[in-house]
């Protein structure tokens, strides 16, 4: 019996190799913090040590709590948006009545009822629904001041919540909290090369991609592949040749909202990533990541056929070329063809000068 009951869950009762103590810190939504003190909090389940019932709580009742404490804090923050929305309206008068006056103000202010016909029904009303809040970077509209405030952080670059484990950094809870789980122990598909866990086998499936390099999902317009269909459907928008998102400073457009955000930047002169060493300002965290290998040296990106190093991926993608004699940029005139675009650009220069000159003979 003793042996059941050291991998019996104190929750659920169920039997299960992986366990976490009841009476130790662990991470559960951002905290370090005791299962046994949340189900108390929770549920007023007094859990003692050596109180002869299981020590223990498995996986899944870990997750229950966590998205508990996830709804508790989201009904508080709604709670505080109504009330914040509700200041403007005047309390009622705390005058007292006997029971038949508040009875008969009951029945006088009380709706007559009417038959409900296909014909009577009003759609029903949304919270604040003559008072939406609109995103002045992406257009998009939301229907209350919480999904607002929630909406323009995914604008921003605030990234509050820090995994203490890898220095990942996450701009909302829900991210953070998926990240946590790939942390945790008692996820069952594991990855054999890093060792990072997944709940799911299909996660573990997408993520082993990367180590691979297969890329399943491949464009049947320029051959590149993607390892996740999301991916393939971002990159099939760079052929429609569709711009919806325009600047209104200066009228360039943009295939996705993002990139716009970035561009707004530029005529703002706002560039929010600095750099330590030198104190070099750029748009984008992609920018400064690359400025940084002027000052480390680092040069992580190496050549699978001569091994040759280099400090950017997009130098190595140029280098692969001279080993594979792809040249997919061509002269539309004599056939040429080049490694680089700058290359055909200025043969292109040539052709153009020996038009000029045939013409003024």
């Amino acid at each position: 019996m003793a042996n059941s009951e050291q991998r019996t869950c104190r929750t659920c009762l169920k039997e299960s190799q992986k366990l976490e103590s009841l009476y130790e810190n662990i991470e559960i939504s951002g905290k370090r913090i005791n299962p046994a003190s949340l189900l108390k909090e929770l549920v007023d389940l007094d859990c003692e040590e050596n109180d002869g019932f299981p020590a223990f709580i498995c996986f899944l009742c870990i997750k229950k709590i966590s998205n508990a404490l996830t709804f508790k804090e989201m009904c508080k923050n709604s709670e505080i948006v109504l009330r914040e929305e509700r200041n403007n309206i005047p309390a009622n008068n705390s005058t007292e009545h006997t029971d038949s006056e508040i009875k008969d103000q009951i029945n006088e202010t009380r709706p007559q009822r009417r038959k409900i016909t296909k014909k009577n029904i009003v759609p029903k009303k949304t919270y604040l629904s003559d008072q939406n809040f609109h995103c002045d970077i992406c257009g998009k509209t939301l229907s209350n001041k919480g999904s607002y405030r929630y909406h323009r952080r995914l604008h921003s670059d605030e990234t509050p919540y820090l995994c203490n484990q890898c220095g990942e950094k996450f701009k909302t809870r829900n991210a953070y909290d998926g990240h946590m789980m790939t942390h945790n122990s008692n996820n069952p598909h594991t990855c054999n090369i890093c060792g990072k866990s997944y709940r799911q086998a299909a996660s573990l499936r997408c993520h082993i991609l990367n180590h691979t390099g297969e890329k399943p999902f491949l464009c049947t317009i320029c051959g590149k592949g993607m390892t996740q269909k999301s991916g393939y459907k971002k990159h099939m928008l760079t052929h429609s040749g569709d711009r919806p998102h325009q600047c209104e400073i200066c009228k360039k457009s943009f295939r996705f909202s993002s990139n716009l955000h970035v561009h707004r930047r530029a005529h703002t002169n706002n560039r929010p990533y600095v750099c330590s060493d030198c104190g070099k300002k750029f748009l984008t965290k992609e920018q400064l990541k690359r400025h940084m290998v002027v000052h480390t040296g680092s040069k992580p990106y190496n050549c699978e056929y001569c091994r040759k190093s280099f400090n950017r991926r997009s130098t190595l993608k140029v280098h692969r070329f001279q080993h594979t004699g792809e040249r997919k940029y061509k002269c539309s005139i004599c056939q040429k063809a080049y490694i680089q675009q700058h290359c055909l650009v200025s043969h292109m220069a040539h052709h153009e000068k020996e038009r000029i000159t045939s013409e003024s003979q």
